[in-house]
């Protein structure tokens, strides 16, 4: 929704800056001293769709799996041997071995 897009561009604003209910004595220095969790939580009440969204990018899991799959696929095709291809066709093969391995 257009409406809630703005409203939340406008707490981001008020956030970044400092100003609104981010810019309490209480809001800065607790900044330091939660986890951005209990933050969000404590703090962002007077800002409800900003503080559900915080809280769902808090939430989401961190799993590095497929970028170390994506780096061994591309440690596999350049290589010493193969130092020479330049970044688009190494990109293109990495790309092309990684979906035929995904395939298979």
């Amino acid at each position: 929704d257009e409406e809630d897009a703005a409203l939340v561009r406008r707490q981001v604003s008020n956030y970044t800056l400092n100003t609104g209910p981010f810019g309490t004595m209480h809001a800065i220095k607790d900044r330091e001293t939660f986890s951005a969790l209990e933050w969000w939580n404590m703090h962002g009440g007077g800002t409800p769709l900003l503080q559900s969204l915080a809280l769902r990018v808090l939430s989401q899991v961190v799993n590095t799996s497929s970028a170390e799959r994506c780096w061994s696929s591309y440690s596999f095709i350049h290589s010493v041997k193969r130092n020479r291809l330049s970044l688009d066709r190494a990109e293109s093969l990495v790309y092309v071995h990684y979906n035929l391995r995904l395939l298979s």
